[in-house]
């Protein structure tokens, strides 16, 4: 146990480079992100419970709106992504965001830049933060429930490259 939170802070220190915390309900990953994850990074959290976020809403919740976007837009709203900007935006049970917010999230994800587009604009807006997902599946498990893209591209290549950085 105790090398699993040595191993945690020391990932969590690689800068830019996106977090995948895996174990069963109830292990206490939300605590580990909250407690361990920031500490090593010096930053706030963001949480977003995926499993909890309404799928007509998820791309609304996570990537914000601009005003009459869709019926009852009435204003603006920056969104979760936009919130996380200079912290760690922290994807709880990742796999229960519907596929098109997935798709959305590779854009976000691919690069540093963190470049997306509230829906409804035309306008690509930045924020600069940390990722890390958690599951209460396997890396298999995830292979067959997560966007093959975003597995492949953001967990997958991530997971290989924080091995070769911290061995």
């Amino acid at each position: 146990r105790r090398e699993a939170f040595e191993r945690l802070g020391l990932y969590g220190r690689v800068p830019g480079a996106p977090l995948l915390i895996l174990g069963e309900r109830g292990t206490g990953k939300t605590r580990l992100i909250e407690t361990v994850v920031s500490a090593a990074k010096g930053k706030q959290v963001v949480s977003v419970a995926c499993g909890g976020v309404d799928p007509n809403l998820a791309e609304s919740t996570l990537f914000g709106h601009v005003r009459g976007a869709f019926t009852g837009a009435d204003k603006e709203r920056a969104g979760l992504i936009a919130a996380a900007k200079g912290k760690i935006l922290f994807l709880d049970e990742v796999q229960d965001l519907p596929r098109t917010v997935q798709r959305k999230l590779v854009r976000v994800l691919q690069d540093r830049q963190r470049r997306y587009s509230p829906v409804g604009s035309d306008e690509e807006r930045r924020s600069d933060f940390d990722v890390v997902c958690a599951s209460n599946r396997s890396l298999s498990e995830l292979q067959g429930l997560l966007d093959a893209d975003l597995f492949d591209r953001s967990i997958d290549n991530q997971v290989s490259r924080l091995r070769k950085k911290v061995e």
